[in-house]
């Protein structure tokens, strides 16, 4: 499959389906809720990796009855409720504004994405509607602990990352039932999704932890102080970054948090190995491989991964 291709395709054809006063605000979505700088940047182009957007179709060279329309429903499917996922997620982080339009616009895209579900599995009801919700109550519960600085344990981390993004499987999943595979290999892939989708989150909570605790939250911060940290005192001046950076670091929180991720990808490629997911199982394995190389320099350098992130988003701002 042509990644840029067909995921642009989607987005594109999506849009004209559109009443015309919602036509551009589909075409700014990626930029009204922050994914990206500037308008026009197509959707292709918003994440770095193609699995975000485009799973059910990189599983879908190992499954030998998998026909291109089948693939098509279920990539439309899964695309339209990535993106409003992530759109409901900075809108309920209040990270983006949600006015009349953005919500009419969101409601044509979950229609679409159920749509195109309910095509493929030739089901009334699409799996996208009890995913959804217990998604949104997951991002509420942790909005509202990470608000309030809970001290929270790695365990309630990895069940509410989970819970978060429950619209990332069923796609994938019901692709798999369409092509015939087994309840067990459909577990596989679910299992696939799960290494993947839960590196990619541990990851971006270490690296964007300072950003998420301007914001209001961030998990390294209340798994610090759900980390009992006795050399290091509470300090009066918590409040300040520098401050919290000094506790954060000296807990070892960041290096455990890498290391999470660096395992979940590690079970993702093994997994994608035995379904022969090739191009799955390849992408987890150099996740894998840079994940431990980051888990390696944050345990001898508390904070390395903050700053080599700072300094890849300066240097392709600086240069393009």
């Amino acid at each position: 499959m042509d990644y840029a291709k067909h995921v642009d395709a989607i987005w594109s054809g999506f849009t004209t389906t559109l009443p015309p006063d919602l036509q551009h605000e589909a075409r700014v979505l990626a930029r009204a809720v922050g994914l990206v700088p500037v308008a026009d940047i197509p959707w292709s182009n918003v994440f770095k990796n193609e699995v975000t957007l485009a799973a059910p179709a990189m599983f879908a060279s190992a499954m030998s009855l998998a026909t291109p329309q089948m693939v098509m429903m279920a990539t439309t499917a899964h695309m339209l409720a990535i993106i409003g996922a992530f759109a409901m997620d900075r809108m309920l982080d209040r990270q983006a504004t949600g006015g009349p339009q953005m919500q009419r616009l969101l409601d044509h895209v979950r229609a679409a994405r159920d749509r195109s579900m309910c095509e493929l599995t030739g089901q009334p009801t699409s799996p996208f509607l009890d995913a959804e919700y217990d998604a949104v109550c997951a991002i509420n519960t942790e909005r509202l602990l990470l608000q309030n600085g809970v001290a929270l344990s790695f365990a309630d981390y990895s069940r509410l990352s989970l819970a978060k993004q429950g619209v990332a499987f069923p796609a994938s999943v019901e692709l798999a039932r369409a092509a015939g595979w087994s309840g067990r290999r459909q577990r596989a892939v679910q299992r696939v999704l799960r290494g993947i989708v839960l590196g990619l989150q541990f990851q971006d909570d270490v690296v964007d932890w300072e950003d998420d605790w301007r914001n209001g939250g961030a998990w390294a911060v209340s798994l610090c102080r759900g980390r009992s940290v006795p050399e290091v005192a509470p300090e009066d001046d918590e409040a300040e970054l520098p401050a919290m950076r000094r506790r954060v670091h000296a807990s070892g929180v960041l290096a455990t948090m890498m290391d999470m991720a660096r395992l979940r990808y590690r079970d993702a490629h093994r997994i994608a190995e035995v379904i022969g997911a090739e191009s799955l199982a390849t992408w987890a394995y150099e996740q894998e491989a840079k994940a431990a190389e980051l888990t390696e320099r944050e345990i001898r350098n508390a904070g390395y991964a903050v700053r080599a992130h700072q300094l890849s988003s300066w240097a392709m701002e600086v240069f393009g």
